[in-house]
């Protein structure tokens, strides 16, 4: 990754709250074993994120618990900063603390794109208690370059208390993937003529609205002018409604991931949206945005032919 850059908080320890609790992140994944180890009294864990405000996050009372959203999946555009935390760091005759840390970003290729060895992350005494939480110094950014190969990219560190002299690995990964996350602007209405007349439940099937769909869409395209390009297939802006078009469904993501790129590849910004289903997880190919049922039903008729799907069904989401 070209755009990798070093946050130096020397002193953050000394102004910022410890906290009395581990930190959360919002997809109540948890840290894996891997990712949060303990020795001897000392605890330390690693956590790969997207906030960029993780500072604001963590410099709040005590008693708040910053909520942090752990990195899964991420484009090309995502920044990712790697937190380092630890608790209950051994003191020395002075009461101080020595916390030191090496650590190594490893691409899906298996070739380390940056080692960091022995760095300070903490020393000093603590502020606080120290069984609370304490984020370490220093924070390591980056984003993904469109050079940079996809797939799982792992983050290694070894974290060392140097009083107690015990050394903790700790190990998290990501996804990287093609797919640039957009905030959706530039979005596009379809106007298509008169609404078309469906049921009025949550989660309707296309089924039988696809034909007469595809000859109303195929009318509209047929007026106009010959050197007229056709306009981009895209999502309309969301107004009151939020209805979405669901194109395809898989049991692993890996698999639903590619499917986006391909979409997108053919002007379809897709989303994957993890699902369950009769007890089974799904992850869901879903566009959506549209503010009306029968504006989705239009759009649909025109993506399935488009994407040369078997079926495509649409739903209101709940806000």
């Amino acid at each position: 990754m070209k755009n990798v850059f070093l946050i130096v908080l020397i002193g953050l320890l000394w102004v910022s709250p410890a906290h009395s609790e581990s930190p959360s992140w919002q997809n109540k994944e948890g840290n894996s074993p891997e990712a949060m180890k303990s020795e001897n009294g000392f605890t330390g864990s690693v956590l790969v994120v997207t906030d960029e405000d993780w500072k604001q996050k963590w410099e709040t009372p005590p008693e708040t618990k910053p909520k942090f959203n752990k990195a899964g999946v991420v484009g090309y555009d995502t920044k990712v900063f790697i937190l380092i935390f630890f608790s209950n760091p051994a003191q020395d005759e002075h009461q101080s603390s020595n916390i030191h840390c090496d650590l190594k970003i490893i691409n899906p290729t298996g070739a380390a794109i940056l080692t960091k060895q022995d760095m300070v992350c903490f020393s000093g005494q603590v502020a606080s208690s120290p069984s609370s939480q304490y984020l370490s110094a220093p924070v390591i950014g980056f984003t993904g370059d469109t050079s940079d190969p996809v797939g799982t990219w792992v983050v290694e560190v070894k974290l060392r208390d140097a009083v107690r002299r015990v050394e903790l690995p700790l190990r998290t990964t990501f996804e990287l993937t093609k797919i640039v996350n957009s905030d959706g602007g530039g979005k596009t209405v379809l106007d298509v003529g008169k609404p078309l007349a469906v049921p009025g439940q949550q989660d309707m099937p296309i089924g039988a609205a696809i034909e007469p769909l595809t000859s109303e869409v195929a009318a509209v395209e047929q007026s106009q002018p010959a050197d007229a390009a056709k306009p981009a297939v895209v999502k309309p802006h969301v107004q009151e409604e939020n209805w979405a078009v669901n194109l395809i469904a898989y049991q692993q993501d890996l698999l639903a991931q590619r499917k986006a790129e391909e979409f997108a590849a053919k002007g379809i910004v897709a989303k994957v949206s993890k699902v369950e289903a009769k007890g089974e997880v799904w992850y869901r190919l879903s566009v959506d945005g549209f503010i009306s049922q029968s504006e989705a039903a239009v759009y649909a008729a025109r993506v399935k032919k488009t994407l040369n799907l078997s079926s495509v069904w649409i739903n209101k989401n709940k806000n």
